[in-house]
This record gives structure tokens, C-alpha cells and sequence, in this order.
């Protein structure tokens, strides 16, 4: 207990007593929390210079710390250039990340093209320079790097989303040290041939099923030819490629940061979507930022791609010079080529959704390539299958002509509706005594001509493709479609034109079998007979067994009928074509999908199409390890 000696002291500890009791009451707090709300909370943790002209609460922390906070947000250009050096001294990724949002900041406040770009590298720096704490990727500074990286490498490329991507090879004043571009040498080969780079992120797509992305580093990019005739780049091969490509541009250093007072060199480079996806960087792989389903999108936005789909049905005198085998990438040694053959009044357009799926899959991307045959059809079936023989053959002549690659011989054909026969006739042998059987005279009788005679032989003598190994029937009329005996198929085969080569040789035959008196005659000689139930054409090819070395698959439309109802099953239609007509005996597989005729788009064709090509890729990895897909050749 205190003793106090006088009363004096007493009184004096007593008011210093109430005195403290007081302050301790009236004093205000320096530290507290208030009420908020969850969502308040997200806002404020999520906010960023990339959705705001706010800086990041992440950045202002480590600002702070140096004392540099104050003129951040009003001044981020002078607060870059004070914090530079400090970063240097004792690199840090906090620092790093701060210099890529300033910067960033500051090239939206100014739409100042060097800021976009330092901001890309600081970002790039943050992401790949090795830093005493590990990089967490738990941290929102990860991800915000990320689109730092890409966005400040898109807006640095384009003036808007309506302007192609540009950036020129040459000197850029970056807010510390100078940046020296160089172009690479995919990107110099692509605008060597004047192809425009449109930035993906300036489009949005509709029309297909899923849009598929991936994320990464980089810009994705369209590269386009657009402009040129019909839907493909001219060759002087027997195939065209796809006019417009996906892509993706990186802008990439591997100078420290000390290293920035003097001039940095970086290269802008173009990586085609053929390729695995990622970049290989020492031991890191690092992914590249991709959107495969907008390029697709791009490149099926044209009048002429689908207004072909009709115009190939009933012009076909004008549509067969639009007739091509398109190739969507340029040939790939060691991947497997998947021939998507359209049905009757369509387009390649309408394989959209399982093309875009196969491209989607990183796996079926590495191994696989799509070609499409686009072809006039209306007129008849065995003279399509001769266009589609001999451009498959010339194809693969020109691609491969030592018989190098066992990939590009072991060739998938998707066919829907009439391109499933188109496919069925590529797997057997005809002969012309298929004529001789409908006109009842021998062949070298008929009174043709020389040319007359060569075309009827490229549409009736063939052997089967030796270079094919499977095929998938969509919708197929093997048998014929009950559509094609109504009465308004016999009006709308009237309004169809032919080729007039074949037309002149074809009537020909018309007449004589009609002369001969013969029941059993070719009669019209449009696609719509050839699908016919009973006609020559169908019969034939139903009679004549397909070989054991290829593997077969069916996938067939049954409307509303129960699968498991047999007698459901036997009646079942897809509104074109029965179930009876579509079945095919013997197929290793048949997938059963509700709905109508064009099926291409349904989730199960799209599984089953894929697990056939999986196991295609398989099997040719079990039976030559060495395969793999390589890099495309130019076109």
C-alpha cells in the first residue's frame, strides 16, 4: 500500500486518478472493425487497376510499406519510375506485381501503347522470374498477372476490338530502359503472305453448342485470308486449306529485371493452334491462352458456306467448281486424317459442334486432322463418290508420296446422310457391269463416246481405298430414304441441275436402257434416285459385302421410338431415313440417338465419333510407338 507523507500528495493522486479514469473513457479508438456485407467484402479484395482505375489493395499494401502510396493512382507513371530500382535492389514478387498494375494503370488512363507493354513483361516477370518466396498460385496476384500479361500485350496490339493485332519490329520507350521487338519467324511467314491477325476477344460467338476455351499466357488471334475466293486458300495441290486459322501470340523475356537499363530484346511470337498448346520454357511448361470456338465461329460467319448447302443441291452445273477437299490446317505427318463427308443440301459448316469438340481435345488435337469434302449434291450418288475417290487419292499422293506415313494411311471417314454413301463407296469395288445390268447391253457395244465412256468408267470402275482403315455412318440410307418416294422428292428432283458432263453421258444411258425396253432403267439420274429404295445404285452396294479390315461404326437417329422396344425399333424413322435403312449388319458398333436426321450436333454422336478416334489413335500408337503428330508444314 502507498503511503503518502503529506496531505498534499494525497489529493494530488487522487485528481490524477479520476483524471486517468476520465481519458480512458473518452479517448477514441485507432484500431476497430465495422459491419459489412459478403459481397461488399469480394468487391473490395477483387478490385484491381484491370476492372477499375483503382489500384489493387494488394499493390497499395506493398506500396505503403516503401512510402510510395501517396500518388500512386494519381501519378502512376512517376511512382513506376521510384519503384523500379527498389525492385531491382531487393526483388520481390509484391514489387513486381505493383510496377505490371501501375503500368497497367497508367496505359488505361493514357492509351499509351509502351505503358501496355511494360506492364505485359513486369506481369511476365511476376509469372516466371525465380524470386526467394515461391509463387502461389492461391494468390489473386496470380491470376490478375496472368490477364495483365495478356490484356496489356492485346491493347498494345490493337487500337480497339474492330482493328487487327499490330505490332511493329523496332524500339519502344518503355517508363524505365527501351524494349527491341523482333518479329519470329511464324509470324514473319504469315504476313509475309498478307494475313491480318483480328483479336479473338473482339468477337463473340453464337450458333455452336459450347464454347471452348482455354486459359493461359497470350493473345488468341484469328489469322485470316478472308477475302479470297470461296472458303479456302488456294493451292496447287488437290486440296485447299481453311482461309483463317486460331492462333496466339506471346511477347516473352527472359531478362531479369536488373537487366533493364540497358535495352531489352523480346520476341513477338505467332504459335498456330496445330501445335501441343503450351510453350516448353527450361523445365516449365507453360500453357498458352486459347479460343478455338470464336476462330471457328469467324470462319463459318460467310453467306457463301451456307447458301452452298442448296446451291450445291440444285445448281450443281455451277456448285462443281465449288467442289474441294478443305483442309482446316496445314498436313500434319504423324496425324490421322478424319474426312467429314456432308449429307444432301449441306455444307462442311454443319460438322460445327464436333469439329469444334475434336479441336477442344488436346489429345485428338495432337493426333488427329480434319478435312472436309465439300461437293454439289444433286447430282448422283456414284458420281459424287468419284469426285471424293479421286481428290482423297490425289490428296494423298501429293501429301505422302514415298508411303512415309502410317498415320495419313490409316484415314477416318465420317459421312452423313448421302455422304455416308459417298463413304460406303470408297470401301468397296464396282465394275461396269453394274451399267450392263441396268441398260442390258454390253459395254463396249454402247454407242458412247470416247469421254462419255472414260467419265461413266471414273463413277463405276474403282477398287476399294487402300488407305483407309475406318468409316462412320451417320444417318445413313443404306437402303434408301422413304422420303425420296413422295411426291413432292419427284418435283424437287426436277429442279435439279447436273454437272454437264455427266448429264450429256448420263441421259445417254437413260435413253438406251429406256430403248432396250429394260424395267429396271437408271430413270432420273439426280441424287434423290440414287437414294431411292430399290434403285440399281443401292441395291448393288448392299449386296456386296465390306471387308474385315475396316473397322465400321453406326449412328443412327430413332426419333421419339424406345431403344430397348424392338418393335418400336423396327418401325422407327428419323423423319428421312428408317432405322431398317440405316442399320448395318455386321458393324463393330451402333449408337442409337433420339431425335431427327441431322444428328451431327447430339452430345452421343459427338461421344461416339470421339471414342472412335481415340481408339483409332491407339491402336496406331500400339502398333508403331515411334508416331506422333509433328509440326504442320507452311501452307
Amino acid at each position: 500500500m502507498i503511503a503518502f507523507s503529506t496531505p498534499l500528495e494525497r489529493l494530488v493522486a487522487i485528481a490524477l486518478l479520476a483524471l486517468a479514469s476520465s481519458c480512458a473513457t473518452i479517448a477514441p479508438r485507432e484500431v476497430g472493425v465495422q459491419p459489412t456485407t459478403f459481397d461488399a467484402a469480394q468487391r473490395e479484395r477483387s478490385r484491381s487497376a484491370l476492372s477499375s482505375y483503382l489500384l489493387s489493395e494488394a499493390t497499395r499494401e506493398a506500396l505503403r510499406l516503401l512510402e510510395l502510396d501517396d500518388e500512386a493512382e494519381s501519378n502512376p507513371l512517376a511512382t513506376v519510375r521510384a519503384l523500379h530500382p527498389i525492385a531491382v535492389a531487393s526483388p520481390s514478387r509484391p514489387t513486381v506485381f505493383a510496377l505490371a498494375e501501375l503500368c497497367y494503370l497508367h496505359a488505361k488512363m493514357t492509351s499509351d501503347r509502351s505503358s501496355f507493354l511494360a506492364a505485359s513483361l513486369y506481369a511476365e516477370r511476376y509469372l516466371l522470374q525465380k524470386f526467394d518466396e515461391p509463387l502461389n498460385v492461391f494468390d489473386r496476384r496470380f491470376r490478375w498477372a496472368i490477364d495483365i500479361h495478356n490484356r496489356g500485350l492485346l491493347r498494345a496490339g490493337c487500337a480497339n476490338s474492330s482493328t487487327p493485332f499490330v505490332i511493329e519490329p523496332g524500339e519502344y520507350a518503355l517508363p524505365v530502359g527501351t524494349m527491341k521487338i523482333d518479329h519470329g519467324e511464324e509470324l514473319t511467314g504469315w504476313l509475309a503472305a498478307k494475313r491480318e491477325l483480328l483479336p479473338v476477344d473482339g468477337f463473340e460467338p453464337w450458333g455452336l453448342g459450347v464454347r471452348l476455351r482455354e486459359a493461359g499466357v497470350g493473345v488468341p488471334l484469328i489469322v485470316t485470308a478472308r477475302g479470297s475466293e470461296g472458303v479456302g486458300i488456294e493451292t496447287d495441290q488437290p486440296y485447299q486449306l481453311f482461309d483463317e486459322f486460331p492462333a496466339t501470340i506471346t511477347l516473352l523475356s527472359d531478362v531479369e529485371l536488373s537487366g533493364w537499363s540497358d535495352e531489352i530484346e523480346v520476341e513477338l511470337e505467332l504459335h498456330t493452334g496445330f501445335g501441343p498448346g503450351y510453350l516448353e520454357l527450361g523445365e516449365e511448361r507453360v500453357p498458352l491462352r486459347s479460343d478455338r470456338s470464336v476462330a471457328l465461329a469467324h470462319w463459318l460467319d460467310r453467306p457463301e458456306l451456307w447458301t452452298f448447302a442448296f446451291a450445291g443441291f440444285f445448281d450443281g452445273s455451277e456448285a462443281e467448281d465449288e467442289s474441294r477437299l478443305l483442309l482446316s490446317e496445314p498436313y500434319r505427318p504423324g496425324a490421322i486424317p478424319v474426312v467429314f463427308v456432308h449429307g444432301t443440301a449441306s455444307s462442311p459448316g454443319y460438322w460445327a459442334d464436333l469439329y469444334n469438340t475434336i479441336q477442344w481435345d488436346p489429345a485428338l488435337r495432337r493426333t488427329t486432322q480434319c478435312w472436309f469434302f465439300q461437293y454439289a449434291s444433286g447430282p448422283p450418288v456414284a458420281y459424287s463418290a468419284a469426285n471424293l475417290r479421286e481428290a482423297l487419292t490425289e490428296t494423298v499422293a501429293a501429301l505422302d508420296p514415298e508411303g512415309e506415313d502410317p498415320a495419313l494411311h490409316r484415314m477416318i471417314l465420317v459421312g452423313h446422310s448421302q455422304g455416308g454413301l459417298l463413304v460406303r463407296m470408297m470401301l468397296i469395288g464396282g465394275e461396269m457391269s453394274w451399267l450392263e445390268e441396268v441398260v442390258g447391253e454390253d459395254v463396249d457395244e454402247l454407242p458412247l463416246t470416247d469421254e462419255d465412256r472414260a467419265l461413266l468408267e471414273r463413277c463405276l470402275e474403282f477398287e476399294p481405298l487402300e488407305f483407309v482403315s475406318s468409316a462412320v455412318f451417320l444417318s445413313t440410307p443404306h437402303r434408301g430414304s422413304f422420303q425420296t418416294q413422295r411426291w413432292y422428292s419427284e418435283l424437287v428432283a426436277e429442279f435439279v441441275s447436273l454437272p454437264g458432263d455427266f448429264l450429256r453421258a448420263g441421259l445417254q444411258v437413260v435413253s438406251l436402257g429406256q430403248l432396250n425396253g429394260e424395267e429396271n432403267t437408271l430413270g432420273s439420274i439426280t441424287s434423290v434416285d440414287s437414294m431411292t429404295p430399290g434403285s440399281p445404285l443401292l441395291e448393288r452396294l448392299d449386296g456386296i459385302p465390306l471387308q474385315e479390315r475396316y473397322s465400321l461404326h453406326s449412328i443412327i437417329p430413332i426419333g421419339d421410338a424406345d431403344p430397348d422396344d424392338p418393335e418400336q425399333l423396327a418401325k422407327a424413322d428419323d423423319g428421312v431415313v428408317e432405322y431398317t435403312s440405316a442399320h448395318l449388319e455386321g458393324a463393330d458398333s451402333e449408337v442409337l440417338v433420339p431425335g431427327g436426321h441431322s444428328c451431327q450436333s447430339h452430345p452421343r454422336t459427338i461421344r461416339e465419333v470421339r471414342r472412335v478416334l481415340t481408339e483409332a489413335v491407339e491402336d496406331l500408337a500400339a502398333e508403331t510407338p515411334e508416331s506422333g503428330a509433328s509440326t504442320p508444314r507452311k501452307p
